[in-house]
């Protein structure tokens, strides 16, 4: 078997990469092991290292590269709690993919800066994506409503064109605006 070219695909320290493969539509296929060698318990909280087992492989689109589709497998290590009631296992939290979530966090983010100036449909068209997955990352990503307790102050200038609405994030001493 020829040596990886690709080590760290994920700007991550704690995976390594196993193989590297071209599907016959020259999407690259690239298979992953944890580096990692404990867990922390769901319950409780406290680390572990007792092995218990792989979970069920897991695909995941991350970033393209030279303009083909990528996609990370790899399966996570359980780990067993050996305080808690019936000896729960868990999986660590990885850093670069979200639970039950198709594509890696960059790809989400990447596909954020996607939709600037472009609709859903626009980027599911460039990225071979449905426009399913497109708003997905808008479901994941985007709060659904304003915290406004995050703001001191809020204010409407009225101009010709249209409105500027001006705040004051609680954390800073200068304001924002937006055209509305």
């Amino acid at each position: 078997m020829a040596k990886p070219q690709i080590s760290k695909p994920l700007d991550s320290e704690d995976v390594n990469v196993l193989k590297i493969e071209v599907s016959p539509n020259e999407d690259l296929h690239i298979t992953l092991e944890s580096s990692l060698n404990y867990g922390y318990c769901r319950r409780c909280g406290q680390k572990l290292t007792k092995f218990h087992g792989d979970d069920a492989w897991v695909k995941v689109q991350h970033l393209p590269i030279l303009g083909r589709a990528v996609f990370l497998h790899y399966r996570a290590k359980r780990y067993e709690c050996p305080d808690c009631d019936g000896k729960p296992t868990t999986s660590p939290q990885l850093a670069w993919h979200e639970p039950n979530c198709p594509p890696s966090t960059a790809y989400d983010e990447y596909l954020l800066r996607c939709l600037i100036n472009s609709s859903v449909q626009d980027v599911s068209t460039k990225e071979r994506l449905g426009d399913e997955a497109v708003e997905g990352v808008l479901e994941r990503c985007l709060a659904r409503q304003v915290d406004w307790t995050r703001y001191r102050r809020l204010g409407v200038a009225c101009v010709k064109v249209g409105c500027i609405l001006t705040f004051t994030p609680r954390s800073s001493n200068s304001g924002s605006s937006f055209l509305a």
